[in-house]
């Protein structure tokens, strides 16, 4: 293999399913790019209420509700999280790309608001195997390989995550037989709860980069939890 990239790839222990029932339950979608309005359509689909949100005020709100793959009717807030609304949600999702150290965020775990990311939300809804790919080089070419290898011998393969495709917009379509390839950035990995892939491969460039990225992680969730 070139250079000193390696690939380690893990079985993990199956652990029993642990699904939130969202139905009519109002859920908060941090960012409204195509993650986020993926998110909250995966969340309309189920039968939650989004509610879209930006702290960038200046957005075209009117521009962003005439997209196409805008959820119709869902609520779009722009600027500061209204505290009234706090008292009203289930649960809020975060879009690839926002810190878990906005002061938002804060906010809602103040407000014991579970805060999920977008690998999480999709999880919830998941119904079959998983392989997720992360770490630091090579996880798209890493995603593609595996994911065209898949679809050689299994019809319903889905390869989705930063690699294009929002996890999101692909896991209603999941069944019992069906296999989903993830690439998924150790960043969304900091939103992650009950996430529990089959296989796990993890990209690393040297290996003490990947024990490094791995207790940043685990520190930061513990940070999370006191």
């Amino acid at each position: 293999m070139q250079g000193n990239i390696e690939r380690k790839c893990c079985l993990w222990q199956r652990k029993e399913r642990i699904n939130m029932d969202l139905l009519g339950k109002k859920v908060l979608v941090a960012g409204c790019g195509k993650s986020g309005l993926g998110a909250a359509g995966l969340l309309q689909k189920a039968g939650a209420v989004p509610v879209l949100f930006d702290e960038n005020e200046k957005l075209d709100g009117k521009a962003l509700c005439a997209r196409e793959d805008y959820p119709k009717d869902t609520a779009l807030v722009l600027g500061s999280l209204p505290k009234e609304l706090l008292s009203e949600l289930s649960l809020a999702v975060l879009s690839p790309g926002i810190s878990i150290e906005e002061a938002f965020v804060s906010t809602l775990e103040e407000a014991d608001i579970p805060v999920w990311g977008e690998i999480e939300l999709a999880w919830n809804y998941e119904k079959g195997k998983v392989l997720a790919i992360t770490g630091t080089n090579g996880k798209t070419t890493t995603t593609t390989l595996v994911g065209e290898i898949l679809k050689r011998y299994q019809d319903n393969t889905f390869v989705v995550g930063n690699i294009g495709t929002p996890y999101t917009q692909e896991v209603l379509k999941t069944d019992k037989d069906s296999v989903t390839v993830a690439e998924i950035s150790s960043f969304q990995l900091e939103t992650a709860v009950h996430f529990h892939p089959l296989y796990l491969i993890h990209t690393s460039e040297p290996t003490r980069q990947a024990e490094i990225s791995y207790a940043v992680f685990c520190l930061k969730k513990k940070k999370r939890k006191k």
